[in-house]
């Protein structure tokens, strides 16, 4: 039996494809938007009224029902993925500086041998290694908010969680689960 590889289109073609799929919806999905209102316990923040939608086109000219709409101009969407980059250059910026650093340090082969080093003193007990990598990342997104910092760390958990004779999902899991925690609390 022949292994079949998997085809799967990079992200930049998924991510241009949704483009493409919202500029042709403009075309046929009228634009509107819910009112706000204050919410009951807490009135300095907002909620959505599901009963008062209004269609933007018809609020313009006082109309409560929906009707005709002008759909984008076909240069919005070329220029969705510049202004998207533009608007979360901050995190962008920092994943990939975290993400060089660690190609660096992978390079030198640092990574590996602290990895190799952990795995060998977990010995028979990887739950004690797993929970300091746990208390770590949640404490991380607890007090200064980490998230998306953890994204270039996840190729070395995986190696880790590999090591340790466990499925990389473990690797996902040592990464998001303490970050929602952290982030919750």
């Amino acid at each position: 039996m022949a292994d079949k590889k998997s085809w799967f289109p990079d992200s930049l073609v998924l991510i241009t494809a949704i483009i493409f799929l919202a500029q042709l919806l403009t075309y046929v999905v009228p634009p509107g938007e819910y009112d706000r209102i204050p919410v009951p316990d807490h009135p300095s923040r907002t909620m959505v009224d599901p009963d008062n939608f209004l269609y933007l086109a018809d609020a313009e000219a006082g109309v409560e029902n929906g009707g005709g709409h002008e759909s984008l101009p076909i240069y919005h969407m070329l220029l969705a993925l510049p202004r998207g980059l533009g608007e979360a250059q901050d995190i962008i910026f920092l994943v990939f500086l975290v993400g060089g650093v660690i190609a660096v340090l992978r390079s030198t082969g640092a990574i590996d041998a602290a990895l190799h080093t952990a795995v060998q003193a977990s010995g028979n007990k990887p739950g004690l290694l797993i929970a300091t990598c746990l208390f770590i990342f949640g404490l991380g997104a607890f007090t200064i908010g980490m998230g998306e910092e953890y994204v270039p760390l996840i190729p070395i958990l995986v190696t880790m969680c590999l090591a340790m004779k466990m499925d990389a999902i473990v690797a996902m899991g040592i990464v998001w689960v303490p970050y929602g925690v952290g982030w919750a609390t």
